[in-house]
């Protein structure tokens, strides 16, 4: 795959820039990616002034931020799955407890029988009341006994 597809020597790292997803009127930085940056990279590398080229050390600087871009993509992905965790950690901590929830057909009290889990989504918890078994998001318990 050419890293550059999509960027002509008219059109540049300007263009490329231009051409990235935008909200409010800029570039939404959530969407700014690894791929993006060696774009607007070798872009930037294809249309310098061969009279005056890139510095070393604005290359190293530039590769530096490549680096650190990965990094906090990384970190972004671990802490996203750690929250996942301590989620996951917390639902099952109620097994057994009595708690109150609401998840928006009214307040519902009883025994947390068994927690579901499926995918990234946020744990359920199987409520066992005097009028059977209710499903109750996580996020909706509003007390723990």
């Amino acid at each position: 795959m050419n890293p550059t597809s999509g960027v002509s020597s008219t059109t540049g790292a300007a263009g490329l820039y231009a051409s990235l997803p935008s909200t409010s009127g800029g570039p939404d930085a959530s969407l700014f990616s690894q791929n993006n940056f060696m774009q607007l990279l070798v872009a930037e590398l294809q249309n310098q002034d061969p009279l005056s080229p890139m510095s070393s050390s604005d290359f190293i600087q530039q590769m530096t931020s490549l680096s650190l871009m990965t990094a906090m993509e990384q970190l972004a992905q671990y802490m996203s799955t750690l929250g996942q965790l301590a989620e996951a950690q917390a639902a099952v901590s109620l097994l057994g407890h009595t708690v109150s929830a609401d998840p928006g057909s009214g307040t519902v009290t009883g025994q947390v029988q068994q927690v579901l889990q499926s995918g990234g989504n946020s744990p359920t918890l199987v409520v066992a009341t005097t009028g059977g078994s209710v499903d109750v998001p996580l996020s909706s318990v509003e007390s723990v006994s």
